[in-house]
């Protein structure tokens, strides 16, 4: 009876941490949701722990947006993969489209293209209406210069539509790159 009864104060005191992390996320104080959610798997992990952390890395790496191509963040996002590998482990997360949708991009930028378009094609599993998925797979396939298939996946995403004026600039931009290079 002790034993449950401590297991579900550190429950209750994991989740406060959880909490906190995503009230210093959602201010985009990434630092202190870093320490938030430390703290929070210091006392037990879960796949929404693990999650809550690969999420404040990932926001850490692209809150202010950043030209990111150069490698500079490759530890960052090694650190995304792994937590999300913990997460889905776990299993039972409750973010688990978004979960897909970060590993994958930090796969992709750590030029995995093959693990980025296994990722992103679980979000579509999930959501087959994610437009930045078939972006995503897009982007994946262009560098890997196959063009045609990249085409179809910038072109699927432009159907479904964004909700965001920078990345549907991104998709056209791209569009027009995959006809250039396909002439």
């Amino acid at each position: 009876m002790e034993e449950e009864a401590e297991k579900a104060q550190k429950a209750t005191v994991a989740k406060k941490y959880e909490d906190l992390a995503w009230k210093y996320y959602r201010m985009k104080e990434m630092n202190e949701a870093d320490k938030q959610a430390d703290l929070a798997l210091a006392i037990r992990g879960t796949a929404d722990m693990y999650f809550i952390k690969a999420r404040v890395i990932h926001g850490k790496i692209n809150w202010p947006r950043k030209e990111i191509y150069n490698g500079e963040y490759n530890t960052e996002f090694r650190s995304v993969v792994s937590y999300c590998n913990k997460a889905l482990s776990e299993g039972n997360c409750s973010e688990m489209e978004f979960l897909y949708f970060m590993r994958g991009y930090a796969n992709n930028m750590l030029r995995y293209y093959e693990d980025g378009r296994s990722d992103f094609h679980a979000v579509l599993r999930l959501n087959p209406n994610n437009e930045l998925a078939n972006y995503n797979i897009g982007v994946a396939h262009y560098n890997q210069e196959n063009y045609k298939m990249a085409l179809t996946y910038f072109k699927a995403a432009r159907e479904i539509g964004f909700s965001n004026k920078d990345d549907e600039s991104d998709n056209f931009d791209m569009i027009k790159k995959c006809g250039e290079k396909l002439k």
